[in-house]
């Protein structure tokens, strides 16, 4: 479910880095008033990723299995990283953050890769 999830963040990612045009937002104020809707269902797409990871985590601590466990802290840092980049680009539309949650969020999607790789090789096994 949650690479379904990412991939649809994908395609909104880049829907709003090629067909959305904004202003740097200079006020905490501005954000309710002057983001386009795309933008906020992408970051409210981004809150839902992030309490998958959290969700994630915790089975994997209550499986006891610390490779599957160490997976999932390293995704919910990436997730984080992610999302502020993209916040941190919203205020000043500088492109290392725009980089920097690109790529976080290409490692987070093969991180989950790997997980579900894992977890049905421990499956396997048992």
């Amino acid at each position: 479910m949650m690479i379904a999830i990412l991939v649809l963040q994908f395609f909104l990612g880049m829907y709003v880095n090629l067909f959305v045009s904004f202003n740097a937002i200079n006020s905490l104020s501005m954000i309710m008033f002057n983001i386009p809707m795309i933008i906020m269902i992408h970051m409210m797409m981004g809150f839902l990723i992030l309490g998958l990871s959290i969700f994630i985590f915790m089975l994997s601590v209550m499986k006891q299995n610390n490779l599957l466990s160490i997976i999932a802290f390293i995704s919910i840092i990436l997730v984080i990283i992610a999302g502020v980049s993209g916040i941190e680009f919203l205020f000043s539309e500088n492109n290392i953050f725009s980089y920097s949650m690109a790529l976080s969020f290409i490692i987070l999607f093969l991180m989950q890769f790997i997980y579900l790789y894992k977890l049905l090789t421990i499956k396997d096994r048992q």
